[in-house]
């Protein structure tokens, strides 16, 4: 689990040099301005369900919570 845990900052670095042409393709705004937002807004969820999901682990347990984590990311990076 810890050796599949590494992939995950990779996928999380992976979305920055491209985020800003997704937001721009599926054409939510036209104000460039409002893109560089909307990126940011994208890229800030991730950190948040970061923060979300150690509170999480507490309650939980971490081995629930690392195996939903990797599922999650197997399944965004389809």
């Amino acid at each position: 689990i810890a050796l599949c845990r590494i992939c995950e900052p990779i996928a999380f670095m992976s979305i920055f040099p491209y985020v800003y042409f997704m937001i721009e393709d599926f054409k939510i705004t036209n104000d460039k301005n409002q893109i560089a937002v909307y990126a940011g807004m994208v890229t800030s969820a991730f950190a948040f369900a970061e923060f979300s999901s150690g509170r999480l682990s507490d309650k939980i347990g971490r081995k629930p919570v690392l195996l939903f984590g990797l599922a999650s990311t197997a399944l965004s990076m389809i």
